[in-house]
Protein backbone atom coordinates (compact mmCIF):
# COMPACT_ATOMS: atom_id res chain seq x y z
CA UNK A 1 0.00 0.00 0.00
CA UNK A 2 1.49 3.14 -1.23
CA UNK A 3 0.53 6.27 1.10
CA UNK A 4 -0.19 9.65 -0.10
CA UNK A 5 2.24 12.19 1.10
CA UNK A 6 -0.58 13.40 3.57
CA UNK A 7 -0.56 9.35 4.90
CA UNK A 8 3.29 9.14 4.37
CA UNK A 9 4.51 6.21 2.99
CA UNK A 10 5.38 2.10 3.28
CA UNK A 11 9.22 1.70 4.48
CA UNK A 12 11.18 -1.10 4.39
CA UNK A 13 12.32 -2.55 8.24
CA UNK A 14 15.40 -1.87 8.81
CA UNK A 15 18.27 -4.10 11.02
CA UNK A 16 21.49 -2.52 12.41
CA UNK A 17 24.31 -4.69 13.13
CA UNK A 18 26.90 -3.61 15.74
CA UNK A 19 29.87 -5.53 16.08
CA UNK A 20 33.64 -5.30 15.81
CA UNK A 21 34.27 -8.60 13.56
CA UNK A 22 33.80 -7.59 9.56
CA UNK A 23 32.90 -11.08 9.16
CA UNK A 24 29.53 -10.73 10.88
CA UNK A 25 28.74 -7.56 9.01
CA UNK A 26 29.81 -9.44 5.58
CA UNK A 27 27.54 -12.35 6.61
CA UNK A 28 24.83 -11.01 7.38
CA UNK A 29 24.50 -8.78 4.93
CA UNK A 30 25.06 -11.22 2.65
CA UNK A 31 22.07 -13.53 4.14
CA UNK A 32 19.89 -10.68 3.94
CA UNK A 33 20.67 -9.63 0.34
CA UNK A 34 17.74 -9.50 -1.49
CA UNK A 35 15.48 -9.33 1.26
CA UNK A 36 13.10 -6.51 1.85
CA UNK A 37 15.02 -5.05 5.00
CA UNK A 38 17.43 -2.15 4.85
CA UNK A 39 20.69 -3.36 6.73
CA UNK A 40 23.25 -0.94 8.72
CA UNK A 41 26.47 -1.55 10.19
CA UNK A 42 28.33 -0.07 12.99
CA UNK A 43 31.61 -1.39 14.79
CA UNK A 44 30.82 -0.35 18.22
CA UNK A 45 28.41 0.38 21.00
CA UNK A 46 29.06 4.56 21.16
CA UNK A 47 28.48 4.61 17.87
CA UNK A 48 25.27 2.63 17.98
CA UNK A 49 24.24 4.46 20.74
CA UNK A 50 25.29 7.57 18.73
CA UNK A 51 22.91 6.76 15.78
CA UNK A 52 19.61 5.79 17.85
CA UNK A 53 17.10 8.09 17.00
CA UNK A 54 18.29 9.00 13.28
CA UNK A 55 16.53 6.14 11.71
CA UNK A 56 13.99 3.96 13.24
CA UNK A 57 15.09 0.73 13.76
CA UNK A 58 13.07 -2.48 13.90
CA UNK A 59 15.77 -4.92 15.09
CA UNK A 60 19.06 -4.20 16.31
CA UNK A 61 21.58 -7.34 16.75
CA UNK A 62 24.57 -6.85 18.68
CA UNK A 63 28.13 -8.43 19.34
CA UNK A 64 28.57 -9.87 23.10
CA UNK A 65 32.52 -9.96 22.40
CA UNK A 66 33.32 -6.34 22.73
CA UNK A 67 36.20 -5.34 25.34
CA UNK A 68 33.20 -4.24 28.02
CA UNK A 69 30.89 -7.45 27.96
CA UNK A 70 28.37 -5.33 29.26
CA UNK A 71 28.20 -3.17 25.98
CA UNK A 72 24.93 -4.87 24.96
CA UNK A 73 23.45 -4.04 28.43
CA UNK A 74 24.28 -0.12 27.70
CA UNK A 75 22.96 -0.24 24.18
CA UNK A 76 19.96 -2.36 25.57
CA UNK A 77 19.20 0.84 27.86
CA UNK A 78 19.66 3.43 25.30
CA UNK A 79 17.19 1.28 23.08
CA UNK A 80 14.61 1.58 25.78
CA UNK A 81 14.62 5.20 25.64
CA UNK A 82 13.21 4.94 21.96
CA UNK A 83 9.42 5.78 21.14
CA UNK A 84 9.14 2.72 19.35
CA UNK A 85 12.23 0.48 20.74
CA UNK A 86 13.77 -2.18 18.03
CA UNK A 87 13.85 -5.79 19.28
CA UNK A 88 17.79 -6.84 20.23
CA UNK A 89 19.78 -9.79 19.65
CA UNK A 90 22.83 -10.65 21.14
CA UNK A 91 25.23 -12.68 19.60
CA UNK A 92 27.90 -14.48 21.18
CA UNK A 93 30.73 -17.79 20.73
CA UNK A 94 29.90 -17.94 23.89
CA UNK A 95 26.51 -18.61 24.08
CA UNK A 96 25.31 -20.10 27.53
CA UNK A 97 21.95 -20.73 29.45
CA UNK A 98 23.11 -18.11 32.05
CA UNK A 99 23.19 -15.76 28.74
CA UNK A 100 20.33 -16.31 27.22
CA UNK A 101 18.45 -15.86 30.94
CA UNK A 102 20.45 -12.49 31.22
CA UNK A 103 19.27 -11.35 27.87
CA UNK A 104 15.97 -12.35 27.94
CA UNK A 105 15.28 -11.17 31.37
CA UNK A 106 16.65 -7.70 30.74
CA UNK A 107 14.71 -7.31 28.13
CA UNK A 108 16.13 -8.63 25.07
CA UNK A 109 14.59 -10.45 22.40
CA UNK A 110 17.41 -13.83 21.82
CA UNK A 111 20.73 -14.82 22.39
CA UNK A 112 22.08 -16.05 18.52
CA UNK A 113 25.05 -18.92 19.40
CA UNK A 114 28.52 -17.94 17.25
CA UNK A 115 29.34 -18.99 14.64
CA UNK A 116 26.03 -18.41 13.18
CA UNK A 117 23.97 -20.86 12.04
CA UNK A 118 21.83 -19.45 8.48
CA UNK A 119 18.28 -21.03 9.52
CA UNK A 120 18.61 -19.74 13.06
CA UNK A 121 19.54 -16.23 12.15
CA UNK A 122 17.32 -16.18 9.70
CA UNK A 123 14.42 -17.87 12.15
CA UNK A 124 15.41 -15.15 15.04
CA UNK A 125 16.10 -12.15 13.16
CA UNK A 126 12.94 -12.56 10.97
CA UNK A 127 10.84 -13.10 14.30
CA UNK A 128 12.21 -10.53 15.77
CA UNK A 129 10.65 -8.08 13.18
CA UNK A 130 7.32 -9.99 13.78
CA UNK A 131 7.61 -8.90 17.56
CA UNK A 132 8.71 -5.74 16.66
CA UNK A 133 5.77 -5.05 14.00
CA UNK A 134 3.40 -6.31 16.73
CA UNK A 135 4.40 -3.50 18.99
CA UNK A 136 4.22 -0.84 16.44
CA UNK A 137 1.84 2.05 16.84
CA UNK A 138 2.64 3.03 13.30
CA UNK A 139 1.18 -0.37 11.81
CA UNK A 140 -0.54 -1.30 8.54
CA UNK A 141 -1.28 -4.48 8.59
CA UNK A 142 -2.19 -4.34 4.96
CA UNK A 143 -5.02 -7.15 4.98
CA UNK A 144 -5.86 -6.79 1.37
CA UNK A 145 -2.73 -7.89 -0.17
CA UNK A 146 -1.60 -10.28 2.67
CA UNK A 147 1.43 -7.28 3.89
CA UNK A 148 2.78 -6.22 6.75
CA UNK A 149 3.74 -2.46 5.97
CA UNK A 150 5.26 0.50 8.38
CA UNK A 151 3.63 3.67 8.05
CA UNK A 152 5.80 6.64 8.09
CA UNK A 153 5.50 10.38 8.24
CA UNK A 154 5.36 12.52 4.72
CA UNK A 155 8.62 13.73 5.83
CA UNK A 156 10.57 10.46 6.44
CA UNK A 157 13.77 9.90 4.27
CA UNK A 158 13.72 6.22 4.32
CA UNK A 159 13.19 4.65 1.17
CA UNK A 160 9.28 3.11 0.41
CA UNK A 161 8.39 -0.72 -0.06
CA UNK A 162 4.66 -1.38 -1.01
CA UNK A 163 4.57 -5.09 -0.04
CA UNK A 164 6.99 -7.21 2.46
CA UNK A 165 5.14 -9.94 1.83
CA UNK A 166 3.76 -12.66 4.73
CA UNK A 167 7.68 -13.50 5.83
CA UNK A 168 8.78 -9.89 6.37
CA UNK A 169 12.08 -10.16 5.16
CA UNK A 170 12.64 -12.86 2.59
CA UNK A 171 17.30 -14.94 1.94
CA UNK A 172 16.13 -14.72 -1.72
CA UNK A 173 15.45 -18.24 -1.79
CA UNK A 174 11.84 -18.63 -1.23
CA UNK A 175 9.66 -18.36 2.08
CA UNK A 176 11.42 -18.83 5.45
CA UNK A 177 12.81 -21.93 6.51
Amino acid sequence: MQGNSSAGSVVRPALLVVSPFDKDHAYLRALFKGSEAEIYGLFDVEDALGYLGRQPLAVVLCEHEFECRDSWKLLLSGLESLKQPPELIVASRLAHAGLWAEVLNLGGFDLLMKPFDEDEVFRVVNHAFRGWLGKSDKLDLGERCGAVAIQTGPDDPRPASSNLGPNVLSNGQGAEK
